[in-house]
C-alpha cells in the first residue's frame, strides 16, 4: 500500500511535540458521527468483540494506548512512597494509595475516545522528575530511559502481541529500589444497548526491593456509555491488591453508575490482614477517598487525587525517536486529528493498519519465526520486563540472593534456565576448577544435566568484538564436533550494534552422538543457538514448544551482574555475588 501524501506536516515544520503535550481534546462527537458509529456497532450483538471492527477516526484520542499506560505513573512520588515507610501496614497503604490514584491522570475527563491500538513491536519511553527533588549526579547506563538520573522514574512500554492484543510496561526508580512490571490484554465488546466495554485482563507487579516485598494488582474494566449520544467514560469491576510477604490485601469494587439514582465513579472496598478485615474505604476514584478502621472510628480522608498536580512526563523529541516509538509512529495521525483533517486522518490510519497486516502476511509466507518482544519476555501467562539499573539495589539483591537462595557447586545444576544482562558467553570446552572463568562456569552449568533430563536455557547480551565472536563460535563448533556424550541447551542472544549484520548462521551434526547444533538469526539483533538430540526434529516446533515449557519451569533463576564475577554468589553462597530472584 502506497504511503499517503503527508502534505505540509513534515515539510512545514509541524511542532509535533507541542501537539502531543497539548492534551486538550476537542469534543467533536456530533449527531452525524453518532449515527455512523451506531451503524457500525449495530452489526454486532451484545457480548461480541470489536477486535476486527475498523473504527472511524473521530472516536480516536490523540495518543497511543502505550502512552496512556504511562500516564498511570503521573504521581511518581506516590509509587515510591512505600519504600520509605517503616511498617508493613504503612507500606501496603502507600502502595494502595498510589494504585487508587493512578487511573485519574490517565482518564481525567468524561471523554470516551479511544487511544490508538499499538502495532506489534511499538515502544513508548518516558521519564519523570520527582517534584522538588534535585537530580542526582549518578546516571543509569541502561534501563528504560538510559542516561537518566538514578532518582528519576523511567518507563518503557511495548506491544508484545497483536493477536491477542497485549501490552507490557515496566517502570523503575533506581534510588528507592521500586519497580513495577505490568501486562494488560484488552478485549473490546458490546456491553448492553448503548455501551462499549473493554476488559483489562492482566496484572501489575510492584516490587519494593529494599523490603523484599511484592505487590500484585488486577485492573478494572473500562466502559464507554451512551455511545449513540454524547459518550462518557467510567471504570467498573472488582480488583484486588495483595502482598504475599506481609499478608495484607485489599478487595475493591469500582461501581458502575446506577441507572436512576446515585453518583458515578464510586468505589468501595476493604483492607485485610491475614484474611481478617481491618479497614474499610469508599469514595470517588476521581476525587476523594476516605478510610476507617473496621472495628472503630469514623471515616477519615485517605487520599484526594484532584489535590495533586500531575508530574509532566519527559520524552525524546518526536522526530528524534526511533520509527517504532509511539509518538513518531503516529505523529501524522495525531497532527491530522489536532487540525481536524479527517481525510488525512483516515488515510494515515488505514496505511498503518494495512502495513501491519502486510507484515503479518509476509512473516507467515516466509515462515519466519514467531514475533518476539525486544524488551520483555514471556513468563508463564504474563511478561517480565527490564532490569533495575541502580548499583545499590543490585548490591541489596546480591546480599538477599546469597543469604536466602544459596546455590552452591553441588546444586547449581538444578537450575534449568538463567539470564544475564552482561555478556558472559560459555567458554568451550567446559572445565571444572576453583579458578574457572565466568565463561567456563557458564559452560560447566550448561553441560551438567538437569535432574529431569531437560534442557538448559541461557539468555544474554552479546557485547563483544567481531574477532571475539568468531573465536567463541570456533570454540563452540570444535567442542561440539569432539563431543562423545549428548547435551541439550538453548542460548538466546541479543546482539550489540558491533555484530549486527556480521553473524553467519550454521547447522552441524555430530557423527558420534547424532546431535544437531544450529544457529539461526530470527531478526536484526536476536539469534538462537540450539543443541538438541537426534529426535524427529523440526526446528520451529521443537524450539517453540521447549521455550514455552521453559518459561513455566519452577527452577528458574534470573541473574543481573554489574561488575562482580559470575562465580560470586552463584557458586559461593557465603559471599555476596550475583543478584537474582528465584521464580
Amino acid at each position: 500500500m502506497q504511503a499517503p501524501d503527508w502534505g505540509n506536516y513534515d515539510t512545514n515544520g509541524t511542532d509535533y511535540d507541542y501537539i502531543y503535550n497539548n492534551s486538550d481534546e476537542r469534543d467533536n462527537w456530533n449527531s452525524e458521527q453518532a449515527g455512523v458509529f451506531r451503524h457500525l456497532v449495530g452489526q454486532l450483538g451484545t457480548g461480541q468483540t470489536l477486535q476486527n471492527l475498523a473504527l472511524p477516526t473521530f472516536v480516536l484520542e490523540r495518543r497511543s494506548l502505550l502512552e496512556m499506560y504511562a500516564d498511570f505513573f503521573a504521581h511518581p512520588d506516590e509509587l515510591i512512597a512505600g519504600a520509605y515507610e517503616n511498617t508493613p501496614e504503612k507500606r501496603f497503604l502507600a502502595v494502595l494509595k498510589y494504585y487508587l490514584n493512578s487511573f485519574y491522570p490517565a482518564r481525567k475527563t468524561d471523554n470516551a475516545k479511544k487511544p490508538y491500538n499499538p502495532i506489534l513491536g511499538e515502544v513508548f519511553r518516558c521519564r519523570w522528575t520527582l517534584p522538588g527533588v534535585p537530580l542526582s549526579a549518578s546516571r543509569t547506563a541502561g534501563g528504560p530511559f538510559p542516561r537518566s538520573a538514578t532518582n528519576q522514574m523511567t518507563f518503557i512500554g511495548e506491544q508484545v502481541s497483536h493477536h491477542p492484543p497485549i501490552s507490557a510496561f515496566y517502570v523503575e526508580h533506581p534510588e528507592s529500589g521500586v519497580t513495577c512490571t505490568s501486562y494488560i490484554y484488552t478485549e473490546s465488546h458490546i456491553a448492553g444497548l448503548t455501551s462499549v466495554g473493554v476488559r483489562n485482563i492482566g496484572r501489575a507487579t510492584v516490587q519494593l526491593q529494599n523490603h523484599n516485598e511484592t505487590y500484585m494488582a488486577t485492573f478494572p474494566d473500562a466502559f464507554a456509555r451512551n455511545v449513540f449520544g454524547k459518550p462518557w467514560f467510567e471504570l467498573a469491576g472488582k480488583v484486588e491488591l495483595s502482598c504475599l510477604q506481609t499478608g495484607y490485601s485489599a478487595k475493591i469494587e469500582f461501581h458502575a453508575r446506577p441507572l436512576f439514582y446515585g453518583s458515578a465513579h464510586q468505589i468501595q472496598g476493604q483492607v485485610y490482614h491475614r484474611e481478617v478485615a481491618v479497614m474499610q474505604l469508599k469514595g470517588d476514584w476521581r476525587g476523594e477517598i476516605v478510610m476507617k478502621r473496621t472495628a472503630r472510628g469514623a471515616f477519615q480522608p485517605f487520599t484526594n487525587v484532584r489535590a495533586k498536580c500531575d508530574v509532566t512526563k519527559e520524552c525524546v523529541k518526536v522526530l528524534d525517536q526511533k520509527n517504532n516509538e509511539s509518538r513518531k509512529l503516529w505523529r501524522h495521525l495525531t497532527a491530522a486529528l489536532y487540525f481536524n483533517d479527517t481525510k488525512m486522518a483516515n488515510q494515515v490510519k488505514r496505511f498503518i493498519e494495512q502495513h501491519q497486516r502486510d507484515e503479518d502476511r509476509r512473516r507467515k509466507e516466509q515462515r519466519r519465526p514467531q514475533w518476539r518482544p525486544r524488551h520483555f519476555q514471556r513468563v508463564g501467562t504474563g511478561f517480565s520486563g527490564s532490569l533495575i539499573t541502580n548499583p545499590a539495589v543490585i548490591e541489596f539483591e546480591r546480599h538477599h540472593f546469597s543469604s536466602h537462595v544459596p546455590i552452591g557447586p553441588n546444586n547449581a545444576h538444578r537450575l534449568s534456565s538463567t539470564s544475564s544482562c552482561r555478556f558472559i558467553f560459555p567458554a568451550f570446552p567446559p572445565v571444572e576448577s576453583a579458578n574457572a572463568t565466568d565463561g567456563e562456569t557458564v559452560a560447566k552449568w550448561l553441560f551438567t544435566p538437569s535432574p529431569d533430563g531437560g534442557p538448559k536455557w541461557l539468555k544474554c547480551l552479546v557485547n563483544s568484538s567481531l574477532d571475539q565472536w568468531t573465536t567463541n563460535m570456533e570454540q563452540l563448533r570444535t567442542a561440539f564436533s569432539n563431543a562423545s556424550s549428548p547435551v541439550t541447551f538453548h542460548i538466546n542472544l541479543t546482539l550489540s550494534s558491533t555484530l549486527i549484520g556480521s553473524v553467519v548462521p550454521f547447522f552441524l551434526i555430530n557423527e558420534v552422538t547424532g546431535e544437531q547444533l544450529a544457529l539461526e538469526q530470527y531478526d536484526l539483533d536476536n539469534i538462537e543457538l540450539l543443541r538438541c538430540p537426534p529426535i524427529g526434529w523440526v526446528w520451529e516446533n521443537w524450539k517453540n514448544e521447549w521455550t514455552e515449557s521453559c518459561a513455566a519451569r519452577p527452577r528458574r533463576l534470573s541473574i543481573w551482574i554489574r561488575d562482580g564475577g559470575f562465580d560470586e554468589g552463584l557458586l559461593d553462597a557465603a559471599s555476596p555475588g550475583s543478584s537474582g530472584e528465584q521464580q
